[in-house]
This record gives C-alpha cells, sequence and structure tokens, in this order.
C-alpha cells in the first residue's frame, strides 16, 4: 500500500516539499544510535547505580 501511495517517493528525494527518502532514513538509523553511544552509557548507570553491578574494567594503558 505505501509503496503505491509513494510511488518512487519512497527510495528517493525528488526535491518537492514534503518528500523525504525514507530509505536513507530507515537504513541510517543503527548508525544513529551507534554515534550517539546514549544506549550504552545508560545501560552502564542503571547497571552501577540501580543494580548495584561492578564498574566496567578500565582500559590498560601500560
Amino acid at each position: 500500500f505505501v509503496s503505491d501511495v509513494l510511488e518512487t517517493r519512497l527510495v528517493a528525494d525528488t526535491g518537492e516539499w514534503g518528500t523525504f527518502s525514507w530509505g536513507g532514513y530507515v537504513l541510517g538509523q543503527p548508525a544513529m544510535r551507534i554515534a550517539g553511544g546514549s544506549d550504552e552509557v545508560m545501560r552502564n548507570i542503571v547497571g552501577e547505580r540501580v543494580l548495584g553491578l561492578p564498574k566496567e574494567p578500565g582500559i590498560d594503558t601500560t
């Protein structure tokens, strides 16, 4: 249904007002999470402060 309505606008931004490249959006979402890193930070905070888990081991710089 969506492909019938949006036609080529589903995969490519045609430059018209209101169009959007959904393919680029969907494929780019994992990169947004990786670049932000907020998932891992929040998991560490919850694990350490709420669940009482030990901190992650630090990086050995020797």
